[in-house]
């Protein structure tokens, strides 16, 4: 199964004028461009904020509970989001069971950091 990654980085070449079954075409050389475009698309925006549809990451991290409009807290919430987001990803790339335990490890860790991040973010506010 093709990753979001790879799809994205597919698309930025095949628009940027190279022939993706080419022999040569080595995908991989877009992945920097394509994490930055998938990292703007989860930038909340008023016009997607409401219409954008979670990832598990956001639901994770409740990324659109934000009461306090906190700048800092959205880009912690954010930022888990993504990393949970990449574990996932990689569980469809994994065999064993003992990679796909470490993975759902890693993720409920990065849910725990961002609740502590957070805390420390809105520590002493009103």
């Amino acid at each position: 199964m093709i990753t979001m990654i790879e799809r994205v980085a597919r698309v930025i070449a095949t628009s940027d004028g190279y022939d993706v079954n080419e022999g040569a075409f080595r995908w991989e050389e877009f992945v920097p461009h394509a994490r930055a475009a998938i990292t703007a698309m989860r930038e909340p925006t008023e016009e997607n904020e409401t219409m954008q549809e979670q990832t598990l990451g956001d639901r994770r991290v409740r990324a659109s509970f934000n009461p306090s409009k906190d700048s800092a807290v959205d880009r912690i919430k954010h930022a888990t989001a993504m990393l949970i987001d990449i574990c996932e990803e990689m569980k469809s790339e994994q065999q064993g069971s003992e990679a796909l335990r470490l993975l759902a490890l890693a993720q409920t860790a990065y849910e725990e950091a961002a609740m502590w991040a957070v805390k420390a973010a809105t520590a002493g506010k009103p």
